[in-house]
């Protein structure tokens, strides 16, 4: 097993590559989430969590760790307390992507950096330095750019999916501190186990507690395919590379770079629905790259992470 507390230089490197991909796999979710026809919200959310927790919880027996998992029984309060977050925030997010355009929702779902850096710098004692402010706001602008290049509504039910986003990026925030404050104390199969299987569990008995349906309609093979590429993609593979590189980077740092969401979204439109991205858009990206560069720029050491793979390949 890694000792994240004793990470070397190629590790940082190694954070950041993770911390992208759950970016990748993330801006995927928002459209799968538009394929998944016939399935609520919260059916999305409670059975992409409690897929994920299935396939977790094979591979931690096949691994022989399954003393470890009864062992960590002995904090169930804090596995409840991350679960329950974890309900809340697929819930709304998911909400979001339902009630908004794509590209509001995932601008949105984006501004947990600022939270971050300041939450950071009270409960861990992270130096800020001006170079940071400038390089998030760098991102942001060209994100707001991007965003803005497609119009914003301000109908109620856009609105309201506006509001369900902003709600789902302030309850990251208090999801990825606390992962970071207990990154070196748990295996990070374990926690993941017992936030995806946990928050499945939150949403089901939400479900028969108030009687919210998880289906609404026909549900085709087009929506469970759509389920299945969620569940597997931005839940279980992002997710665990996003915990991942929170135990080598710092949260802000990490956070920002899963900013090429909205980028990635933008192209997804084009692609899928034909969206073009005008003048404006197109500058958007550009900015937003540009802020994601020397956010990597400034956090990699400069060791050669590919370099030193390769040799290890070679023997």
């Amino acid at each position: 097993m890694v000792c994240f507390s004793h990470m070397k230089h190629g590790s940082k490197q190694l954070g950041i590559l993770l911390a992208l991909l759950a970016g990748v796999l993330w801006s995927s979710v928002g459209v799968l989430v538009r394929y998944a026809e016939g399935i609520t919200p919260l059916g999305i959310s409670s059975m992409r969590s409690l897929g994920a927790a299935s396939i977790l919880l094979v591979g931690i027996l096949v691994m022989g760790k399954g003393k470890e998992l009864k062992s960590s029984l002995t904090h169930w309060k804090f596995w409840l307390f991350l679960g329950f977050v974890m309900n809340l925030h697929w819930i709304l997010s998911v909400s979001s992507f339902r009630n908004t355009f794509l590209a509001n929702a995932q601008m949105l779902m984006s501004t947990p950096p600022l939270f971050l850096m300041f939450l950071g710098a009270v409960f861990f004692k992270d130096k800020l330095k001006l170079r940071d402010f400038g390089l998030a706001g760098l991102t942001f602008l060209g994100i707001f750019l991007l965003i803005s290049s497609h119009g914003i509504s301000l109908e109620e039910g856009i609105l309201l999916g506006d509001y369900y986003a902003l709600a789902a990026a302030l309850i990251f925030c208090v999801y990825a501190l606390l992962v970071r404050k207990t990154k070196d104390s748990f295996p990070f199969y374990i926690m993941m186990f017992w936030i995806f299987g946990l928050a499945g569990l939150f949403m089901l008995g939400e479900s028969m507690v108030f009687d919210l349906p998880l289906f609404e309609g026909e549900v085709t093979i087009q929506s469970w395919l759509a389920l299945v590429g969620i569940t597997l993609g931005g839940t279980l593979i992002g997710h665990t590379g996003f915990n991942i590189s929170l135990r080598i980077l710092r949260s802000d740092v990490a956070t920002l770079l899963t900013l090429s969401n909205p980028v990635l979204i933008a192209i997804w439109g084009y692609i899928l629905f034909d969206e073009i991205v005008n003048a404006q858009g197109v500058a958007g990206m550009a900015l937003t790259l540009m802020g994601l560069y020397f956010i990597i720029k400034s956090h990699a050491p400069p060791d050669n992470l590919w370099r030193r793979m390769w040799k290890r390949l070679r023997g």
